[in-house]
C-alpha cells in the first residue's frame, strides 16, 4: 500500500521546500533524479533519512551542499544535485516529517548552504 509522506526537497540554489510524495522508490527516484544514496548528516542521530542521486556527481548535477566531519573543517563528500529528506520510521520504510523536524531540516540546511558559488568559483570539477 502506497503512502503519502511530507518531506524536505533541498535542490541547488533554492531555499528547502515541504513537498508530498509517494513512499515508493520510483517516487524517491524521481526527486533526487536518478539512482537514490541514503546517507545520514545529522550530528545527534535524529531519526531522519537523506536520499541525494548516487551519480550526482559524475551525470553533470549541481553542487549542493558540502557534509563536514565532527570538526566541522574538514569536508567528507560534495553533495550534487537535489536531496530529500523524510523521516525514519525505524523498520526500513520512510514517515512524514513531523513539525519540528521540518523546522529543524530547513534551518539546517539554510544555515548549511549550497557550495555551488564556491565550486563554480574555483572552477573545481568531479571526474566521472
Amino acid at each position: 500500500m502506497l503512502k503519502i509522506v511530507k518531506v524536505i526537497l533541498v535542490e541547488p540554489e533554492k531555499a528547502p521546500k515541504v513537498i508530498e510524495i509517494t513512499s515508493e522508490l520510483r517516487a524517491l527516484q524521481t526527486a533526487v533524479g536518478g539512482m537514490v544514496e541514503v546517507f545520514y548528516p545529522f550530528e545527534n542521530n535524529e531519526p531522519l533519512i537523506c536520499y541525494c542521486n548516487e551519480e550526482g556527481k559524475y551525470n553533470g548535477m549541481e553542487p549542493n551542499w558540502v557534509w563536514f566531519d565532527e570538526s566541522g573543517l574538514v569536508p567528507r563528500d560534495v553533495v550534487m544535485g537535489p536531496i530529500l529528506v523524510c523521516g525514519d520510521a525505524g523498520d526500513g520504510t520512510e514517515r512524514s516529517l513531523s513539525g519540528t523536524e521540518i523546522e529543524f531540516v530547513t534551518e539546517f540546511f539554510s544555515r548549511n548552504r549550497c557550495i555551488g558559488d564556491v565550486v563554480k568559483k574555483n572552477k573545481i570539477k568531479f571526474s566521472k
